[in-house]
């Protein structure tokens, strides 16, 4: 008898152990120490009903006849200027609050350093499909002073900017068209994919047995309306449909739309830039091949622009889809509704394009019909994503002299592509741009660089090569940037396995000057795809994940952004954050933060060992992190099974 009851103790304590958080040190002994607020994943009444169409309209363009405008050197465009004049008011608030947070930056001068000295962040979302949109979602949690139990809350209200490619733009644009509500409510209201996203879980959401009927009834608007159209639309109509909240993923619902949110207008939240790619102008037909000097264009709710030398230029977003000549609208007839949000975000993953001929006849009878318009559409090479150019005979603003714009003034479309198409897949671009006087980024990358899908700093180590092994014919203001290892290092070192800063002495950096200013390339603090709390590894092509798997998947972000709600690691990213600051004052670095740079600052160690196996796959596979590891649901439910049983036969 006393062995049985021995059996049923044991039994509930192993049950009791799987909802905890192992924990070595002690710190945090229960998952609820770094767990989200669980009142914030409440879901919001369902959206109306709609009629909308997909179809762009044409109609006048109300004075607004000249659209394109070159950008000059060392300016902003004006409206983003004037954002981000008016957000620096709350961000600088938010930056203070936090920094006096903290232990290593307490009892800084913080009147020297916030404000016309910055400091000015940025944040960067990777590629990564559901990847990167649930692990950059559960990092941006982190960084929201709106989530309970973070040490890192008040950054994301501090950032001046949030970039997202491919999957990073469904969340920065999923945030950015619902008044940044929290990761947690997004995640628990919106983001469904239990069906996988060629199909819809609600109907509030969508009409399942017209789901693929509407789809191309949809993207017949368009072409009816008289615009090409690619695979890009059918695939962005079908992502909408999973990251807008909007039914039938908001068939009318545009990314310059955001203008009018109440959060926009008050500049509450970073300025948000979706990034794609700009094919060379002298391809041929059907092309989609990008090169290390592609251009790098951007969209945000104000404009569609690039910053790139004999492409600089910048027109309103609203307008995107006019037929320009020489920068002016054609017989004053202006386009808008062309900037569908899921026209966008699917024009930044254009990768995935090809996904949508998985639909195949096998899957249902209600997939024929988008079955053969895919393929078809595949035969006539229609991969890419086709804008109106609104470059064309723009000599004066777009030439010739590289070859990104190689003929790109009498093109009839501009082809745009993936946003990381050039392996630069952390949009980490735009936040390099001189004008933007950024001091700080936050890499956030779920790359799936390895043959398992773990990030291995390729997208840096890009970045760093578009800059350093500048092409002859190519034409950019980005000239310096900070120090990057190869691959191998980042491997060998474990640089992909927890967080580390590039950057951090402003006076070692490409642009090999002395003197720390405006033009100083930022520090840039790397925060990687790591497991913490679940294998957060999952394929690129993983359509189908249900609620639970989403919010385990965004706990793991958080975990990993938090280091587990350490509060010794936000005390030195407060140092990363003032670094820049102090540097360009000549003030010295606090110790606190000197021990923190020797621990998470890359020292230029390299170490180059090979890393690839016979088959030419990268050796990678990294462990759970013991200090927040939590057993699966299968294991606590065999538990429970074990202790019913054992409780069956003593009764």
């Amino acid at each position: 008898m006393f062995l049985s009851y021995l059996l049923v103790l044991s039994s509930l304590c192993f049950i009791l152990i799987s909802c905890q958080v192992l924990d070595p040190n002690g710190e945090h002994s229960h998952l609820q120490l770094s767990q989200l607020d669980k009142r914030n994943w409440k879901k919001p009444p369902p959206p109306p009903s709609t009629n909308a169409s997909y179809a762009p309209v044409i109609g006048s363009c109300n004075g607004s006849k000249r659209l394109l405008h070159s950008l000059e050197s060392g300016q902003l465009p004006e409206l983003e200027a004037n954002f981000l004049k008016k957000r620096s008011q709350s961000s600088d608030e938010a930056l203070r609050s936090f920094l006096q947070s903290v232990h290593s930056t307490s009892s800084l001068d913080l009147d020297s350093l916030i404000g016309s000295n910055g400091p000015r962040l940025g944040i960067a979302v990777s590629g990564g499909g559901y990847r990167s949109m649930f692990f950059g979602g559960g990092a941006l949690a982190a960084f929201d002073n709106r989530s309970n139990d973070t040490t890192l809350g008040g950054l994301l209200q501090g950032a001046s900017y949030i970039t997202g490619a491919d999957g990073g733009s469904w969340l920065v644009s999923s945030l950015a068209i619902n008044d940044f509500r929290t990761v947690q409510n997004l995640s628990s209201s919106i983001w469904y994919s239990r069906l996988g996203i060629f199909f819809v879980e609600e109907t509030r959401f969508g009409d399942n047995e017209n789901y693929y009927t509407d789809l191309v009834d949809e993207v017949n608007q368009k072409a009816a309306a008289g615009f090409n159209v690619s695979l890009t639309d059918y695939w962005g109509r079908a992502i909408a449909r999973h990251t807008t909240g909007r039914l039938r993923g908001g068939p009318d619902t545009t990314y310059s739309s955001v203008q009018n949110a109440s959060w926009f207008q008050g500049a509450e939240y970073p300025y948000p830039i979706l990034v794609s790619q700009g094919l060379p102008g002298a391809l041929a037909y059907g092309h989609n091949s990008t090169s290390s000097n592609s251009s790098i264009y951007e969209f945000s709710p104000y404009y569609f622009n690039t910053f790139d030398n004999n492409v600089r230029a910048y027109m309103p977003l609203e307008y995107l889809g006019t037929k320009l000549n020489n920068g002016s609208a054609v017989d004053d007839n202006c386009v808008t509704y062309f900037d569908n949000v899921g026209f966008l975000i699917g024009t930044s993953s254009t990768r995935y394009n090809d996904a949508l001929l998985d639909v195949s006849l096998r899957q249902s009878r209600m997939s024929r019909r988008l079955g053969f318009t895919l393929r078809h559409m595949r035969i006539n090479g229609s991969a890419v994503s086709y804008y109106n150019n609104m470059f064309n005979a723009a000599s004066t603003i777009a030439g010739d002299g590289t070859a990104a714009s190689n003929g790109l003034v009498s093109a009839p479309y501009v082809d745009l592509y993936d946003g990381g198409a050039d392996k630069q897949n952390i949009p980490i671009w735009p936040l390099l741009q001189p004008e933007r006087h950024v001091d700080v980024v936050f890499a956030l990358d779920a790359s799936g660089d390895t043959d398992n899908y773990w990030p291995n700093g390729t997208s840096l180590v890009s970045t760093y090569e578009r800059i350093t092994q500048k092409a002859s014919d190519a034409s950019y203001a980005v000239n310096s940037f900070v120090h990057i290892p190869p691959v191998e290092t980042f491997i060998n070192l474990g640089l992909n396995n927890r967080p580390t800063f590039f950057g951090c002495d402003g006076r070692n950096t490409t642009r090999k000057s002395q003197v720390v200013d405006d033009n100083t390339p930022p520090l840039v603090v790397y925060l990687p795809n790591t497991p913490w709390t679940t294998q957060s590894n999952i394929a690129d092509d993983r359509y189908r994940l249900g609620t639970s798997n989403i919010k385990d998947l965004v706990h793991n972000g958080f975990v990993a952004a938090t280091q587990n709600n350490s509060t010794d690691f936000a005390s030195c990213l407060a140092c990363a954050v003032v670094q820049r600051s102090l540097e360009r004052q000549n003030q010295s670095t606090p110790q606190a933060c000197q021990q923190c740079f020797s621990q998470y600052c890359w020292n230029g160690t390299v170490d180059n060992s090979p890393v690839f196996d016979q088959k030419g796959n990268v050796k990678y596979n990294p462990s759970m992190k013991s200090g927040a590891m939590r057993l699966s649901n299968n294991i606590v439910l065999s538990g429970l099974l074990a202790f019913l049983l054992i409780f069956y036969i003593l009764s």
